[in-house]
Formats: structure tokens, sequence, C-alpha cells
């Protein structure tokens, strides 16, 4: 979450929250280890979202290579680098609650665990950036319990869909939260975007939407296929005495 709201401070809104949320790929890729299926659609995803974290990012030499305009100096490394660290670390999140699924853990405990840990490394992280106290006024206050409490909510909410769903399956919801954050910025923010940044944001926002439909026409197979099985024909019963 560090990682996240760093990025979110550092880098436009879009750009952050795309980099950050190519965490349901690697969440997809990941979940195979954990017995969940990976279709050839899942490798057409993967390779959409990396085209689309590239187009974002814009590294100089890949853009120099393929005669377009070299990377962006306005994005900060460090906010990308800090984007791309938050979206590892949401996967294994996401990897350990699928784990944890079968331990009959409530949805919760790994939100009071995330708040203990919070308690715990914000005083740490705060020395370490060197970062000073000042009481908030009223108004910040009330944003930052506003924070807390629709944080609070969408995490727990994510654990009941990673314990209800699979993995690829809940995650990949995820991918709207690309389409709220381009409106906001241009709407709230008024921070511009380039035409590559747009077209990245597309390919993964693409790729959210044919996750979606595949994984609605798998469920929809699955139906099909169960109430077109044919049903057991009871026993004969042997001839009467």
């Amino acid at each position: 979450m560090a990682s996240y709201y760093y990025s979110l401070a550092v880098l436009p809104m879009s750009d952050a929250v795309v980099l950050t949320y190519t965490s349901p790929v690697l969440t997809a890729f990941g979940a195979t280890f954990l017995g969940e299926a990976w279709h050839s659609l899942d490798f057409l995803g993967s390779a959409l979202c990396l085209v689309g974290v590239m187009m974002i990012s814009k590294p100089p030499i890949l853009f120099h290579l393929l005669g377009l305009k070299e990377g962006n100096a306005e994005l900060s490394p460090l906010g990308l680098l800090a984007a791309s660290a938050a979206a590892v670390c949401a996967t294994c999140v996401y990897l350990i609650i699928r784990i944890l699924r079968d331990k009959d853990v409530h949805s919760i405990v790994f939100v009071n665990y995330l708040a203990m840990a919070a308690v715990i490394t914000a005083p740490v992280l705060g020395l370490a950036f060197e970062e000073t106290w000042a009481w908030p006024s009223l108004w910040s206050l009330v944003l930052l319990l506003a924070l807390a409490s629709l944080a609070s909510l969408g995490e727990t909410m994510l654990a009941v869909g990673l314990k209800l769903e699979s993995a690829a399956k809940a995650t990949s919801m995820n991918y709207v939260q690309v389409v709220f954050a381009f409106c906001f910025q241009r709407v709230l923010l008024h921070q511009p975007s380039d035409w590559q940044s747009n077209f990245g944001a597309g390919l993964i926002s693409a790729w959210g939407i044919v996750a979606l439909v595949k994984e609605a026409a798998f469920a929809q197979d699955q139906v099909c296929s169960v109430s077109n099985k044919p049903l057991l024909k009871p026993p004969r019963s042997g001839p009467a005495r």
C-alpha cells in the first residue's frame, strides 16, 4: 500500500493506477501454481497488458529502437518502480489469500492484519523518508477517515471475492479502476495524458473486458454441460418372488 500511495503522489493518477493494476495478470500466472486453470487467452491478455505497461512507462531504449518518441521525462523513475513493486506485492497478497481460503480464515482477519502491519511499518517508513508529524486540519482529518474506511471496505470485499472465486476472475475486476482513474484525472485533477498512455491504458482495460466475457462464457458452458448430462437410470428391480 505504501508503494501504491507513493506512486499516486509522484505520478499522474492514471499511470500509477494502470501500472499497479497489472497485478491481475501476475496473479493469474501465479495461480497456476495453485492448480487453477491458465488458458491460451490468458497468455494473450498478459501480452496486451505488457504492451500497455510499456506504452505508459515509455522506456527510452525501447522507444528509440521502435523509432517512437523517447520516454516521458516527467514520469519519476522511482514512482514507476514503486508502482511496479506495488503490483508485485499485491499479487503475493492475493495468492496468500487464496492459499488461506481452505483454512477457513474469515475475510476480516486479512484486513485486521493489514492494519496491524501498517501501524508497525508506518513510523519506520516515516523515519526512513524523513517525514515530520503535522496535526491534520479538520477537513484533512475527515478525508483521512474516509480514506481509511473506504480502503478497509474495499480490502474486505476483495478478500471475500478471492475466497468465492478464482484468483484470476476476482482480481480481473480491478481493471475497472483504470477507467475510473482516467476519468478522475481528466475531470477532477485536470492532468493531461498523451496518446501513448491512453493507448496503453486502453489495451489493459480491453483485456479486463475480455477476461470478464471469457469467465462468463466459461461459466455458461459449465451450466449447459451439467444441464445436458443424462440422468442416471434407476437400478432395475429383480423379479418378484
